[in-house]
This record gives structure tokens, C-alpha cells and sequence, in this order.
């Protein structure tokens, strides 16, 4: 019997869920609480900055994202959607300008920014200090890791600390599983129980798990959790606070100019100021359940880090 019990408990749960790691019809984005905007992006700030002229001439900026990533960019009803595609289309139009979108790869995005293939990545990147390099990056936004378990948390979870002994799943090489493993080895130098790490490859599946109850929490990226949260309502909450894997670097993530094209990235720089000023870009993270990982959030609250300080 309680084999039964657990496998409806996935089949119903993935079929909430499925859709939303598919892009699915017009009511997943009602299910998860998405409001659409109330105006075209960019409308309060369309043409307040100049564009430079090779971009003026035609009229047109190539963006590259991977539309697989909600609730920040995905495919739903054949149309690019999410909260980086409107703040792209915010950003064109401020520069007078109309986004054409070219859809990579993730492990390919960057080789297709540098080879030509568009001008800028409008696609959640980590900022760090090689990539200066060959390409400007412009911060957009940061990026927190957020535990999720089943409503009422029945394990009672708050933090990492707290997963000593516990069964948690986690996006195989992501960063939420390297802190697992982290978290792990400072459980072994105390004498702690080890967390019972599930690397598993989508993302979905590890919300279906959860609700299902196979494992006891999930480490994800807040983005992520928020999102699929409001797929399963009564079923999922989140656990602790978003945080961050490391709190001196900030967590910020960043769109990408090729280092050739330093006056978009300067129009750029000047669209995004404008952008963030009118309002947009706060209530574009708003529809989204992204509130706290606006760079505004970051200047005012400042996450916790995910782990305990290392003890002297």
C-alpha cells in the first residue's frame, strides 16, 4: 500500500511540475502567478539612451539566451518569455532598438557570443574576474541557492547545518551540490552525520521528490524554487533564507558584451541605470517571485552564506 500511495504521489506531482520544466500552455504561467506586464518592456524609458551606430542603422540587437532557464528566460507557447527576456526587451527598447533572438546552448553561449552570432548574452551568468578578459560584463542581478521541502517541513530544515543526516536532492554540478559536498566534509571533521547527497539532472525532478516525499529537501537556486513553489501550491515551501555560496564575491550575475564592442556595453550600462530608475526593473523581477535577487536587494539585505564559517 505504501508503495501505491508513493508512486500516485509522483505521478500527480509530476504532472503539476512537468509543464512548467516543459514551458507549457497559457495556464502555467497563471499557476505559477506571473502577471503579464501592463506595458510593452521599455515603454516608460523607449529611446533614452542613444545607440551606438551600427546598431542605430538597422535598428536591430542580437540577443543569445538558452530558454531553459524559468523563471528567468524559457519557451512557453512557442513565444521567449521570463524575467531576462522582458528586462532584454526593456533594455533594446531604451536604446530605440528591437531584439532578434538566437537561441544556445548554455555550454555553448559565451563561444556564441565571442564567434559573432549575436552581441549580447541575455542569459543568468556568473560575474567573475576571467571573463574580464574577453568580454564586458554587465550585473544584472544576483543569484542565491534555497533549500525546499514539503509543506509544513516535516524534517524541520532552516539551513545547511540542519542537513546533517538528511536525504537532499540537488542539480548534478551545480553549485547547491558542491556545497552539499562542502557541508559534508565539515559534518566529517565535527564527527556529524553525513547529508545523504541525490545529484539528479533536472530540475523538476527534484520538486517532484520532494512533494513525493523519496527525499527530504531539495538545494536549488532561489530563482528556481520560487518558480516551481507556485506550481505545487499546499505542497512545497521554502526552507531558510536564500544564501549565498560565497558572500565576499556577492552573488552577481551579468549579461555579456564582447570586449570589441565596448560602446554598447557603455549604452548598455546607461539603459540599465535608466531602466532600474523607472521603476521597470524592479516590477519585472516582481511578476517573476524574484524580489530577492533584484541588485537592489543585494545594495539593502545582503544574504547569509549558505555554510558556517570555517572556526579558527
Amino acid at each position: 500500500m505504501r508503495t501505491r500511495r508513493l508512486g500516485a504521489a509522483v505521478i500527480v506531482t509530476s504532472a503539476i511540475l512537468t509543464a512548467a520544466a516543459c514551458g507549457g500552455g497559457t495556464s502555467d504561467t497563471g499557476n505559477a502567478g506571473v502577471k503579464p506586464a501592463e506595458t510593452a518592456p521599455g515603454q516608460r524609458t523607449a529611446g533614452k539612451v542613444k545607440a551606438p551606430p551600427k546598431f542605430a542603422q538597422p535598428g536591430t540587437i542580437t540577443f543569445c539566451s538558452t530558454f531553459t532557464n524559468p523563471p528567468r528566460s524559457f519557451t512557453q507557447d512557442g513565444k521567449q518569455v521570463g524575467s531576462e527576456v522582458e528586462l532584454g526587451r526593456a533594455l533594446a527598447a531604451t536604446l530605440g532598438l528591437k531584439p532578434k533572438w538566437v537561441q544556445v546552448r548554455v555550454d555553448g553561449i559565451v563561444a556564441s557570443l565571442l564567434g559573432g552570432h549575436c552581441d549580447m548574452i541575455i542569459s543568468q551568468l556568473k560575474i567573475v574576474p576571467e571573463r574580464d578578459k574577453t568580454a564586458w560584463q554587465l550585473p544584472y542581478s544576483i543569484a542565491t541557492t534555497q533549500l525546499v521541502v514539503a509543506s509544513g517541513n516535516p524534517k524541520k530544515i532552516s539551513d545547511f547545518s540542519s542537513l546533517a543526516g538528511k536525504k537532499v536532492a540537488a542539480p548534478d554540478g551545480s553549485v547547491a551540490h558542491g556545497l552539499l559536498e562542502h557541508m559534508n566534509k565539515k559534518l566529517a571533521t565535527g564527527g556529524g552525520k553525513p547529508i545523504n547527497i541525490v545529484p539528479l539532472a533536472g530540475t523538476s525532478e527534484l520538486f517532484q521528490q520532494v512533494a513525493a516525499g523519496t527525499v527530504d529537501a531539495a538545494a536549488t537556486t532561489y530563482s528556481a524554487g520560487s518558480y516551481y513553489l507556485r506550481k505545487a501550491p499546499g505542497r512545497l515551501e521554502l526552507a531558510g533564507q536564500p544564501c549565498l555560496s560565497d558572500v565576499q564575491a556577492g552573488g552577481k550575475m551579468g549579461f555579456m558584451i564582447a570586449k570589441n564592442n565596448r560602446d554598447l556595453y557603455t549604452a548598455m550600462e546607461q539603459a540599465m541605470t535608466a531602466v532600474r530608475g523607472s521603476g521597470e526593473y524592479r516590477d519585472i523581477f516582481h511578476r517573476y517571485g524574484l524580489d530577492k535577487e533584484t541588485l537592489d536587494a543585494a545594495e539593502t539585505s545582503k544574504p547569509v552564506a549558505c555554510l558556517p564559517a570555517e572556526t579558527p
